[in-house]
This record gives structure tokens, sequence and C-alpha cells, in this order.
């Protein structure tokens, strides 16, 4: 009786067949569990964050984080452990985080501009985070992001504004002031929320908006690659009453907007999509 086996060709034939797929599907799997152990260490980073402001809310008795340590940058990092610091003397550069960062779309380099007034560190952990605490205001007229529009149904034709995607600033904003509608030029004064433009905004009619709160960026490996934004690369603010941002917008635009290099829709987008990175 004769046994059936397979012959040496064809193991090296299946071994072959076996080491081409696994060539292939590598790179994909270490990408995705790479992908998943960074959207987890931002995860832990946001959640100590948040349980910070709350114990600092409650230990100040307080309902805005302007009136604990998070007014300041030093008074904020004082609850991490700290390994280095990245302040650096002007004209130098620091070795905290990355030479250069680029954006998912195209690889193409993305200008990240640290605050002025901000604080930079690095943490125990590696991660290296960048905290600033202040008012921001806004000219309407100076930022793209903004729209105006006029509500109709409002007899004084009050301009009212709303959020193109801006998750950043989604919080709380000063009314704006505004001249009365028998001010603005001949053409505006008829039927303004049907003929209104922004680009028609005249100097008088001046729209004040501001926001106070913090901005954090994270570098979730510090200068380590990958360097991308929306991989290791974060940006999000806690408003003054300790809220962390939401926004109104899909999370296709959210998705489009950080593969674009905006930090601050990745964190919105992984944060709203259940701490996945499937992007």
């Amino acid at each position: 009786m004769k046994k059936k086996a397979f012959t040496l060709i064809e193991l090296l034939l299946a071994l072959g067949i076996v080491g081409a797929i696994a060539a292939l599907t590598a790179p994909s799997i270490m990408d995705n569990i790479n992908r998943r152990v960074l959207a987890s260490q931002l995860k832990n980073i946001t959640h100590d964050i948040t349980f910070l402001i709350d114990e600092q809310l409650l230990n100040n008795n307080s309902k805005v984080i302007g009136n604990t340590d998070f007014k300041t940058p030093d008074g904020f990092f004082s609850h991490f452990e700290i390994t280095k610091s990245c302040e650096v003397a002007e004209g130098e550069t620091s070795d905290c985080w990355g030479e250069s960062y680029k954006r998912l779309s195209n690889m193409s380099e993305v200008d990240i501009t640290l605050p002025a007034e901000g604080k930079s560190v690095k943490l125990k952990n590696g991660a290296v985070l960048s905290y600033s605490y202040g008012t921001t205001e806004f000219d309407i007229k100076a930022n793209p992001e903004w729209q105006l529009k006029f509500d109709p149904s409002d007899i004084k034709y009050r301009p009212i504004t709303s959020f193109k995607l801006l998750p950043t600033y989604a919080a709380v904003l000063k009314q704006p002031t505004y001249t009365p509608v028998t001010s603005l030029t001949p053409e505006l004064t008829a039927q303004p929320w049907q003929k209104f433009d922004p680009t028609l905004v005249t100097p008088e009619l001046k729209y004040q908006l501001a926001w106070t709160g913090a901005t954090v960026i994270v570098d979730i490996n510090g200068a380590e690659a990958p360097n991308i934004v929306g991989r290791d690369l974060f940006e999000f603010t806690i408003s003054n009453t300790g809220k962390l941002p939401t926004t109104t917008s899909s999370l296709a635009s959210l998705k489009t907007n950080c593969q674009n290099g905006n930090a601050s829709s990745c964190f919105t987008y992984v944060m709203a999509n259940g701490w996945k990175m499937d992007y």
C-alpha cells in the first residue's frame, strides 16, 4: 500500500505563497496596530486631563477653569510627571517636537504654530504637551472660517453667526455688537438677508467674537515618527467651563479636514468616533 505525501517542491511552493501573502498583508496589519496604540494613548491622555478638570473644579468650588490651576501653564503642568521642559532660548529649536509635520492627504508639510503664551513639556510617558490659557478675539472680516447671515424673522435684522467648521473654537462666544441697519450702504438696507455679502461689511459693523479657554497641542510620542497630523499630533480646546470641543459637523467633514492637516478636526473626529482612528 502506497502512502501519499507532499513533495519537497510542493511544500516550498506552499511556503512561498504563504510568505508572499504575509509580505502583502503585514504592513496593513502593523499600520492598524499602530493606529490602535496611538488612539489608545490619546484617549488615556484626554481622560487624565478630564479627570483633572473635574477634580480642580470640585476642589476650588468653581464652575470655570479660570479659577483653578488651569489658568496658568505652570499650574496645569504641576499635576503631571514631567521629564523635560521644552522651552528654549529665542532662535534655538526644541528637540521635544518633530522637526516637521505632514498631512495625511498628500504627505505635504503642515505649519504647526505653538501658542506664544503657552508652555511645552515632555511627560514621563513620552508625550509632549503644549498648554495655553486665555481669551481669543476674532475679527470676523479677517477670518474665512466664519460666515455671516441675517435672520429675516428678526425685525431688527440682527446678524447671527454660524460655524463652517471650526471645532477648536466651537465654545462660548461673546454676543456680537452691530450697527443699526440704517447705517449700512443703500444696497444693503432694503432686504439685507437677501443681498448681504460678507465682503461688503462696513468698518462700523464690527463683530467682536471672543472665546475663553485653554488650548492643548499634543504629540503622543514626541519627536519620534510618524510626525503626522492625525496620527501622533492633535489639538483640542477646553472651554472655560471645562468642556472639550463639540461640533455639529458630520464625521465625514471632520475626517476630510483632518486628512487635510487640521489637528483639531482630527481630535474631534477620533473622540466622536469612539476613539477609533479609521483613516
